[in-house]
């Protein structure tokens, strides 16, 4: 009797558990939430497996599998059945899927940023073209109004020179104090209400400006290390076919070399 209820537990129990199954099912493998490894390793898996069920030994690109994979039943792929494939997967296999894909991006995307870098020279190029243009048409004496005009005006986001023009001012200041300290008095006062020239927030100014210059130079070698290993990754990939190749040669010479021997 006992064993009889137990049974019949186990029934319902399977029964129970087919149902979930079924409804998980019904879910689509991309609105699950599977991680990025694993949805990189499933294309990777389709792409080899598309490419052992072309025919003459045509392989199928990445580009092309968007329109296969909607084509071709074999590859649709249910959320308990990708459980099951993973049950047996190796973990290696999984974050080398990921590593080749995040490897590809950042390629794809330091390709985009340099195009885009390209671009904004060409554009600042015909800028400046512009610039000296307009600025030829004016007269000497007003060029060396407005160069005069600048060089006392503290604008701009060059801090060390910014500093270096405060250092001299404040020099000036100094002597004029000793000859004159009445005129230079009144100078301090024009010059009260100018925020630029505070010592310490040039100083962290140039601070600030030195950590964003060290900032992109550190990630311009990451990209450039990017490029590197997926260039190396590619290259090692294509002396393995060659390898292969010659190798695969070499046993069919053998091969035939071994027929004609032994007709003979």
């Amino acid at each position: 009797m006992e064993n009889s209820d137990n049974n019949d537990l186990l029934k319902s129990v399977e029964e129970l558990d087919d149902y979930f199954q079924n409804a998980i099912d019904l879910i689509h493998p991309d609105h699950y939430g599977f991680d990025s490894s694993i949805v990189y390793y499933l294309r990777d898996d389709r792409i080899a497996r598309a490419n052992a069920m072309s025919k003459n030994g045509k392989r199928v690109s990445r580009a092309k599998w968007e329109n296969l994979k909607y084509l071709n039943d074999h590859f649709c792929y249910t959320v308990s059945s990708i459980w099951e494939k993973l049950e047996k997967a190796n973990p290696e296999k999984l974050l080398e899927s990921e590593e080749n894909m995040i490897d590809q991006k950042q390629l794809k995307k330091f390709e985009k940023w340099e195009k885009l870098t390209e671009e904004s020279k060409k554009d600042d190029a015909i800028m400046q073209k512009l610039k000296y243009k307009k600025i030829s048409k004016k007269s000497n004496k007003k060029r060396a109004n407005v160069k005069k005009e600048n060089a006392e005006k503290f604008t701009g986001r060059d801090y060390a020179r910014l500093l270096e023009k405060v250092e001299r001012r404040q020099q000036k200041l100094q002597e004029l104090e000793k000859n004159d300290p009445k005129k230079a008095e009144t100078v301090k006062q024009q010059f009260i209400w100018d925020s630029a020239d505070d010592r310490n927030m040039l100083k962290k100014g140039l601070k600030m400006k030195e950590k964003r210059k060290a900032s992109k130079k550190k990630k311009w070698q990451e990209r450039k290390e990017a490029v590197a290993r997926v260039n190396k990754k590619k290259q090692d990939v294509r002396q393995a076919n060659i390898q292969q190749r010659v190798e695969q040669k070499k046993k069919k010479r053998l091969a035939e070399a071994r027929k004609r021997k032994g007709k003979c």
